[in-house]
């Protein structure tokens, strides 16, 4: 496995969570900017697993979100991960300081 693969993992997981979830409520769970779609006359909201891959794939490059296997930083999308039933994984989402 990749930390390409993982993260796909991930996003595809939590968006069809979400996806499941606006369906069965009809409405949104927590706000999130995408496409607008009519669905049977109706307004909808549906996120799209590949751009939502895409947006996290690109974040990670740009260091918006830091990824750890085993208290080490993963840096290199495509290298392999050497993952076991006990690996801990950690996303953690860097914002920036106020004021700079």
């Amino acid at each position: 496995m990749t930390a390409r693969s993982l993260i796909e993992a991930r996003v595809r997981h939590e968006v069809e969570s979400y996806n499941t979830a606006r369906s069965e409520t009809g409405r949104s769970l927590v706000p999130i900017a995408e496409d607008e779609r009519i669905l049977n006359g109706e307004r909808s909201l549906v996120v799209d697993a590949d751009l939502q891959c895409e947006r996290a794939l690109k974040a990670l490059l740009s260091n918006a979100f830091l990824l750890f296997v085993d208290g080490t930083q993963v840096t290199d999308v495509d290298a392999p991960l050497a993952l076991s039933a006990g690996s801990e994984i950690e996303f953690i989402r860097v914002l920036p300081l106020a004021g700079g």
